[in-house]
């Protein structure tokens, strides 16, 4: 049986298309984001918690905006078909382990370099 959402999940996929619902519902109708600028990423993201427990949240879409070779923004993109009062807690769930994942990326990044992760002061 296929989900109430799935059709608009799989039309977010379009980078047009989401480039202009974005633009349309974050940037007051202002071309801000184009769709050569948007890549999709993977809509699975693993975290470990403070007990070392490993946990996997699974998003609807995520796109992340480029410019050039810099990533600009994560962009996550729940969709549902019917009122639930916890969606703001599971959203804000999603949110951490972006976030998460980005450190985990950055941190690995600075390693290879050879750099002490320890001594950095702050996120660039």
């Amino acid at each position: 049986m296929m989900g109430k959402d799935l059709p608009s999940k799989n039309l977010l996929y379009c980078t047009d298309v989401f480039a202009d619902i974005s633009n349309v519902n974050l940037f007051e109708g202002e071309e801000l984001l184009h769709p050569e600028e948007l890549e999709q990423m993977p809509t699975e993201v693993t975290y470990k918690d403070n007990y070392g427990m490993i946990h996997h949240h699974y998003l609807d879409t995520r796109m992340k905006a480029k410019d050039y070779q810099t990533d600009i923004a994560i962009f996550c993109v729940e969709n549902q078909s019917g009122i639930s009062n916890i969606m703001p807690v599971r959203d804000m769930g999603y949110l951490y382990s972006n976030y998460n994942e980005q450190i985990r990326n950055w941190q690995g990044r600075i390693r290879k370099q050879g750099r002490d992760i320890n001594r950095i002061s702050g996120i660039l």
